[in-house]
């Protein structure tokens, strides 16, 4: 029996301990049954410093300890006014602690202790109120009553009980004072008696009634509360379900829209998109019937900082407007007729960069808090978490392809290579014999020395291209070891150095002591010197080459830049396309950025292209800093 009592009260004190916002995750992480739910819980609790039940208390302790102060003032008046000086005294003292007690409370948020503090020095108050003014008989006993109340408000359902029980006890005591020869005398002259019993008991049926009022207003603003948070709840949830549902970026973007309008009643949901030339631009379709209205707030397209989506790109953070109508401007004025009152802007965040902004409009006043705005902004995260796995499996199967591609190379290199060395050895030769025959006529060696010269051409430039392609067979297995990239750059811009058909001037500013890179250092060598090579023929002579280094938080840089005529707009998009060349037939083999973006690639890293026509061009190159123990 014992045991099972045991156990009972155990129980109780788990169920004690489960605010309404552990409920709903809890609820939420049964039903999903997915890991994923669990960081999600964990992320809320660390995230948000939210107690919905703490809160609730606090905010209960504060209002009760108000009202009463409050009534203790027409109290001070009434006993100072009847000479009763002890008990006005006793008020001071006891509106004086209850007030400390208060600002205790919002420093140290120690909810138990404070109510309990609070609700005994009502009860000592009343005590001494009741023992000066006469004890059972007299009015002024039954504001003894509005002990359990404010207890029932204050403490836990345990405090509130044992408070029950101390005042049932104190009337017991009171109404057995005489039976054991002790009767109290009232401090208050006979005459005005009257006149304070219907004070004491008008004040005692208001504190009560103020009290219970505080109670319901403030549980009912904390339903509301707790269905706003249950809101959140479902907008991180609805947010992670997106971006583990959906195959692309563009699906969980669109469901995440319509599931974010739905939960929260906006009627407006718009995505703009990211450009390269840093452009929001709407994704939506305008059609015949769409108003013209519509048609102007799904066709507008923005930069950074302009209007509420470049806000929000600008700033990385949800961007609001409160006060639509108040707004000037085309779009303001259109959201006007539609009947929309407040806006807010989501940025769709993907490893710190922002790639889509998300804006939506609702008929009514938005309430900003740090809460919502945190909120959103997981939203924006979790959203652009399908952005960062498709770059992750774009990776993977790069990876792939590059091993692959090793593989074939390597079967390439040794099929091809081996055949045209000899051949290109015997038709050297061969061009050595022919050129001593002296019985024909010199102008049929000469054709002779031709049709041989343009076979050594083609058998060199074949050999060229498969050394191009023989660094994806080089150590594919190997997994590269910790490297510094301010060596490598060095090696390739020493492989250049001194070449006879490179007539531009290298400037080399390469940054000290750089985090360590993980890689294949040949292969990435390999890479620097087409870069080079490139940008010294752009630059031509009397230009200049510029290469520097550089790190940008987790990801190391290099930049080859060149001072050319800069590449055209119609040939950026195929640069990187095999076989693709500018320069004259037989001059290039067209692999070389091919070649490198794709070494650069099965590093985990990427090229990126500047270039302004007679300004001259800048590729950096970006690869993750070695971060293994």
């Amino acid at each position: 029996m014992r045991q099972s009592r045991r156990k009972a009260r155990a129980a109780w004190r788990r169920s004690a301990q489960l605010t309404p916002r552990v409920l709903i995750l809890q609820v939420l992480e049964k039903i999903t049954q997915q890991p994923l739910f669990e960081a999600l819980r964990s992320a809320w609790s660390d995230n948000f410093d939210l107690d919905t039940d703490r809160d609730l208390r606090i905010n209960l302790i504060r209002t009760t300890t108000l009202i009463m102060c409050a009534m203790g003032v027409p109290s001070f008046y009434l006993y100072w006014s009847l000479g009763v000086h002890s008990i006005a005294w006793g008020i001071v003292a006891a509106v004086s602690f209850s007030l400390v007690n208060t600002w205790n409370l919002e420093r140290t948020r120690n909810v138990n202790r404070s109510a309990h503090l609070g609700v005994a020095s009502l009860y000592l108050l009343l005590l001494c109120d009741n023992i000066v003014t006469g004890g059972f008989d007299r009015p002024n006993f039954a504001w003894l009553y509005v002990v359990p109340m404010v207890a029932a408000v204050m403490v836990e359902l345990r405090g509130a009980w044992a408070w029950l029980g101390v005042t049932l006890a104190t009337i017991t005591g009171f109404w057995l004072l005489p039976s054991f020869g002790v009767f109290l005398t009232s401090s208050i002259p006979p005459d005005l008696e009257q006149g304070q019993a219907l004070f004491s008991r008008f004040s005692a049926i208001t504190s009560l009634g103020l009290v219970a009022t505080a109670f319901v207003l403030i549980n009912q603003r904390a339903k509301r509360d707790l269905a706003i948070e249950s809101k959140y709840v479902q907008l991180l949830q609805y947010a992670s379900m997106s971006s583990n549902e959906a195959s692309r970026l563009e699906d969980a973007i669109e469901q995440s829209v319509e599931r974010i309008r739905s939960l929260m009643g906006w009627e407006l949901g718009q995505v703009y998109r990211l450009t390269s030339d840093g452009l929001l631009t709407p994704v939506s379709e305008t059609s015949a019937s769409h108003s013209e209205d519509e048609r102007l707030l799904s066709s507008t397209c923005f930069r950074s900082g302009e209007g509420l989506p470049g806000r929000a790109l600008l700033s990385r953070r949800p961007e609001f407007v409160t006060d639509l109508p108040a707004q000037e401007g085309r779009r303001a004025r259109a959201c006007d007729r539609l009947g929309l009152r407040s806006a807010v802007a989501i940025p769709v965040v993907s490893e710190g960069d922002v790639i889509a902004v998300l804006e939506f409009g609702t008929s009514d006043i938005l309430k900003v808090t740090d809460h919502l705005t945190e909120v959103l902004t997981h939203v924006g995260i979790q959203i652009g978490r399908v952005a960062e796995r498709d770059r992750l499996e774009a990776r993977v199967r790069q990876s792939q392809k590059a091993e692959a591609v090793g593989q074939l190379a390597a079967g390439m290199a040794h099929e091809i290579n081996n055949p045209m060395a000899y051949v290109r050895s015997n038709i050297q030769h061969l061009r050595s014999e022919l050129a001593s025959v002296e019985t024909e006529s010199p102008s049929r060696r000469e054709d002779w020395l031709e049709l041989i010269n343009d076979s050594v051409e083609g058998i060199e430039r074949t050999i060229a291209i498969v050394g191009e392609v023989k660094v994806f067979g080089e150590s594919q297995e190997s997994g590269g070891r910790v490297s510094d990239l301010n060596l490598i750059v060095a090696a390739a811009h020493q492989q250049l150095d001194g070449r006879s058909d490179l007539f531009a001037k290298f400037d080399v500013a390469l940054a000290e002591e750089l985090p360590r890179v993980v890689c294949v250092p040949n292969q990435l060598q390999r890479a620097f010197v087409n870069l080079m090579e490139n940008a010294a023929l752009a630059a031509g002579t009397g230009g200049e080459v510029r290469l520097t280094t550089g790190v940008d938080g987790e990801w190391l840089w290099a930049r080859v830049e060149d001072d050319g005529p800069g590449i055209p707009e119609e040939h950026r998009s195929l640069l990187f396309d095999p076989f693709f060349t500018t320069r004259p037939v037989g001059e290039g083999t067209g692999l070389g950025l091919y070649v490198s973006s794709e070494i650069i690639a099965t590093h985990g890293g990427e090229i990126r292209v500047e270039s302004m026509l007679g300004a001259g061009s800048r590729f950096e190159v970006r690869l993750p800093v070695e971060t293994r123990e």
